[in-house]
């Protein structure tokens, strides 16, 4: 009874390398040869061919890029202590709550430091919390689409 061929051509080309590394090319000198060949031509699709990457789950969901917690926390603790630097030198060193002026500047001081505070206990969260929130999420277009893309026309 002869053996039958194997089908390298339904082969992936990882499928080919592990073939050209567990084959015997001694005693089967033609099928080394074929698996050769089909990986060289497997190869040069590859190079012409772009490749499409996904960085998807088998769900569909994709990935979420979230900031470094060090470079989070560097952010929480610089906002946080410039805001009330800030405000401390506003509200302790040159401000004279008689002049009008002065006292807009002072409500625009006050405003800035607690957006700042707001803005660095954000970041310090997400130095710590376990669940922490994405800088920017990837989406597939089909999933979510983007909604300024409507009113330039690109829709």
């Amino acid at each position: 009874m002869t053996e039958r061929e194997p089908d390298y051509t339904k082969c992936t080309l990882t499928e080919l390398y592990d073939v050209r590394r567990s084959i015997d090319a001694k005693a089967f000198p033609e099928r080394a040869k074929t698996v050769e060949l089909l990986i060289r031509d497997r190869e040069e699709v590859a190079r012409r061919e772009p490749q499409r990457v996904s960085i998807a789950d088998e769900e569909g969901n994709v990935a979420a890029v979230k900031p470094g917690r060090g470079v989070s926390f560097g952010q929480g603790v610089a906002e946080i202590v410039s805001s009330l630097v800030f405000l401390g030198i506003v509200f302790f060193g040159f401000l004279d709550l008689e002049n009008p002026n002065m006292r807009t500047f002072a409500a625009f001081a006050v405003f800035v430091s607690i957006a700042g505070i707001i803005t660095g206990s954000f970041h310090l969260y997400n130095a710590f919390a376990a669940r922490r929130f994405t800088q920017h999420d990837i989406v597939e277009p089909d999933k979510e689409p983007d909604p300024f893309a409507r009113f330039i026309g690109k829709e």
